[in-house]
């Protein structure tokens, strides 16, 4: 056992055998551990579900409790003797592969320059590399290379064991290793897209699959997949031989490459999407000799079991909730123990999947709840899980693959100016008088009014200042600071707002009077009888009982808000005036929400214009009559 990882850097601890080699962290990189099977341990193993079990009970056993495993990395190979031309292969003429096509985000081009390696003794070319990116690296590659020669350095004399007991001998030659080394990314996002459009996963999140994902990976590193809707071959590689077709991927396939494609069959049955495995014994291609799939090193990602409940309420607490306001705060943790935990709670963090999360919404749609409210469950989920993707521990976020309710835009309906009168005189002596005054005359929003207090409005200076706002929970209420610097602001009051807050000013001190010691002290200006929150329901109520009093239209208490910008605008006030009033961030948000207004004002600008033209030219317009 070595510590500080013997020069491993993020990894702390390592313990190392010729079999395994285990990497124990703080906890920080995808869980706690990685543990790599060396090819030799894995071959003495009857299968690598027996290699996989065996490290689980090793891995539960070391730390108390169940483990989670993922695949972090694998290598699969095979080894191919009587091979003869492959040393006259060119990697353009006799390569091609349609890889940039097999994932859902975006690939870059093959390397331009591919680095040859020397896998030998001396200093002779002696093999192929295949990788993606500027650097010669990539999720997915392959190398190809004379394992004959590579035996002698690495001395790994065990291999010609194995190649002899399924009947190779020196006389038939050197043997040629094709093998491909599967990445973590590569593993958590191996997509296929079928015949019928669909995209189908059929990568790796439990190491417990890849015993049965070992064709379907083989397939598709091979080239043996059926292909797309043209169905031509496709893959990640394929070997060819050129014909002078100008679509390279119909040239056949090499035969050697044909017999590679099939090392890993296996009695399960292919996925379809793959297409057929190409079952053709060696003889059909006119190779005697023999050939071999090795599975190679294999390396597991170890974490514990978490469920996506542990994950996300780690993640609001330790994480978010530092960065957030606390009315921001109260909403997640609502959404989280109402309607997001009680649905998938408990399933695993690595095994939640995008079907589970679109259900999560199409329940919650069924039971009533608003497609915006939806979006804003979505937007916790998406927000936390692209967390855990960050943290490697899950490869790619479920929410990025949901369909998403259509937002259906409110059209608003604010007060002309004929019905705002109205209904100001209808409020004339009633309790909301006051709150109706101001919200028509200062546009505030309802989160705004209804936690605004007494030292925030400034009767003298005719002014207010917009500093804090108030949300409704189940657990109660809950203040907080505004979400834009935009809307901490500063409004000027009108003569008309200043008379009518002294008189609720009066009336509000006789209630208090009235409560006695039963008055609760918050300092509010609209409050409820006894001093307290007024009841967003019970405004709501009350509001819509005054409108039907005065035969108005039943708009909700928000368009009182869209009733105040219009009024200005209709009024000839500057947009900018109406933006820093309402607190928008921007005024294209002004301007946008307010459009219907624009073309009246356009007629009335236009009609101006007229005027003055038509004034100036009064002598030319007598002479035309």
């Amino acid at each position: 056992m070595s510590p500080n990882g013997a020069g491993q850097g993020q990894w702390p601890w390592m313990l190392k055998t010729k079999d395994i080699t285990l990497y124990v962290s703080g906890g920080h990189w995808n869980g706690i551990a990685s543990v790599r099977f060396s090819s030799h341990y894995l071959w003495s193993c009857r299968s690598v579900l027996e290699a996989i079990v065996s490290a689980q009970t090793f891995l539960d056993d070391l730390f108390k409790t169940e483990m989670f495993l993922q695949v972090s990395s694998v290598d699969l190979c095979v080894d191919v003797a009587g091979w003869e031309d492959v040393e006259r292969l060119d990697r353009v003429q006799n390569f091609i592969s349609r890889s940039r096509k097999r994932t859902v985000r975006d690939e870059s081009e093959w390397a331009t320059e591919v680095k040859s390696r020397d896998y030998s003794v001396g200093f002779q070319r002696t093999g192929f590399d295949f990788s993606q990116g500027k650097h010669g690296l990539s999720s997915l590659s392959c190398r190809m290379y004379d394992k004959s020669r590579e035996l002698v350095q690495s001395g790994k004399e065990w291999f010609v064991d194995l190649w002899r007991s399924h009947g190779w001998s020196e006389d038939d030659g050197r043997v040629w290793r094709v093998e491909f080394s599967f990445k973590r990314e590569a593993l958590h996002e191996l997509q296929q897209e079928n015949t019928s459009h669909e995209v189908v996963f059929w990568g790796i999140e439990d190491a417990y699959e890849l015993p049965e994902r070992l064709p379907v990976l083989w397939a598709y590193a091979t080239g043996q997949v059926e292909g797309g809707p043209d169905r031509l071959p496709d893959g990640w590689l394929r070997c060819v031989v050129p014909n002078g077709d100008k679509n390279r991927s119909r040239w056949p396939t090499h035969p050697v490459w044909q017999l590679i494609q099939t090392a890993f069959l296996d009695p399960m049955e292919v996925p379809p999407q793959f297409g057929k495995i190409v079952r053709k014994r060696w003889q059909e291609h006119n190779i005697d000799k023999g050939i071999e799939a090795v599975m190679g090193y294999l390396t597991l990602a170890v974490g514990p079991k978490q469920t996506v409940k542990q994950f996300l309420e780690h993640w609001l607490e330790e994480v978010h909730k530092p960065n957030i306001r606390q009315g921001s705060y109260v909403r997640y943790r609502t959404n989280l123990k109402y309607h997001i935990l009680p649905v998938i709670g408990d399933v695993q963090l690595q095994r939640l999947t995008s079907q589970q999360v679109q259900s999560l919404y199409s329940q919650k749609i069924k039971e009533g709840l608003s497609a915006s409210y939806i979006h804003s469950i979505h937007g916790l989920l998406h927000e936390a899980l692209d967390q855990a993707v960050k943290w490697k521990l899950i490869s790619i976020n479920p929410c990025d693959s949901v369909t998403l309710p259509r937002l259906v835009r409110y059209e608003i309906h604010p007060l002309t100016r004929e019905q705002a009168q109205k209904m100001l005189s209808t409020a004339k002596g009633h309790p909301l008088e006051g709150l109706l005054t101001m919200a028509l005359a200062t546009g505030m929003r309802k989160c705004e009014l209804l936690c605004l207090r007494w030292e925030d409005v400034n009767l003298d200076d005719m002014s207010l200042q917009v500093r804090r706002t108030v949300a409704k929970y189940k657990g109660g209420y809950v203040e907080s600071e505004p979400k834009r610097a935009g809307s901490r602001r500063k409004i000027i009051l009108p003569q008309f707002v200043i008379d009518t807050l002294k008189q609720h000013r009066v009336h509000q001190l006789e209630a208090r009077l009235k409560m006695g010691d039963a008055w609760i002290d918050r300092d509010l200006v609209f409050c409820t009888v006894n001093g307290d929150y007024y009841p967003f329901a019970t405004l709501d109520q009350q509001f819509k009982a005054l409108l039907k009093k005065a035969g108005l239209p039943l708009i909700r208490f928000h368009d009182l808000r869209h009733s105040a910008a219009t009024l200005l605008l209709t009024m000839g006030v500057h947009p900018k005036v109406v933006q820093e009033l309402l607190g928008h961030s921007q005024i294209r948000m002004t301007l946008d929400t307010y459009s219907h207004v624009l073309p009246s004002m356009q007629q009335e600008a236009m009609s101006k214009l007229d005027d003055v033209f038509r004034r100036n030219s009064g002598k030319d317009d007598k002479k035309v009559q």
